[in-house]
């Protein structure tokens, strides 16, 4: 794990590298500054919509999210994010770890294709058209949404209606961090 560890070393002058901690085979191989949030986040995930799945994360910074999912028992997973430097820093970190995980810089304010089974959508929702959004989820089966504190166009604590509308079934899971982020899992 001495790798991983001169991966993060080469990219700490950014400044989102402090964000995700990166867990691995029960191990912790960096601490970021939201590590309990991310593992309570997780554990609202149910197994059966990971399990040999193919699992997107949209907003993925360094890749935690798509990582715990291979370790989980997903097929494969796809990481999302529009910062390139990122994304090298994600793809590396799996490459080291063998994870089958890929990472690709893209805008989920745009339109995109579909390319999964189960979609995570974690706090991005304040930084992206939340009508694009919506027919970007509206494409899974299964969405795993958490809300983001900064959004102006909604309350804080509750899905945007462009997203609301496409889902027949939402479940609130929890709360995670200290702004009010709540967890739902989305099914049509």
């Amino acid at each position: 794990m001495a790798q991983i560890k001169q991966i993060i070393e080469s990219c700490k002058s950014q400044n989102w590298l402090n964000y995700q901690s990166i867990f691995w085979k029960g191990e912790t191989l960096f601490k970021g500054g939201r590590d309990e949030e991310l593992i309570k986040r997780f554990n609202f995930i149910r197994l059966e919509d990971i399990k040999d799945k193919i699992v997107v994360d949209i907003g993925c910074n360094i890749g935690s999210s798509c990582l715990l999912a291979v370790e989980n028992g997903a097929k494969k997973a796809y990481g999302f994010d529009i910062e390139p430097g990122l994304i090298k820093t994600a793809q590396e970190i799996a490459n080291e770890l063998k994870a089958n995980c890929e990472y690709i810089v893209a805008d989920y304010g745009k339109l995109q294709e579909k390319v999964g089974d189960t979609i995570f959508c974690f706090a991005v929702d304040s930084y992206l058209d939340t009508e694009i959004l919506a027919q970007n989820l509206k494409q899974y089966d299964v969405v795993y949404f958490e809300t983001h504190g900064n959004r102006t166009n909604a309350p804080a604590y509750d899905i945007p209606d462009e997203i609301k509308r496409e889902f027949l079934k939402q479940q609130y899971l929890g709360m995670v961090g200290t702004n009010n982020k709540r967890t739902f899992r989305l099914t049509k």
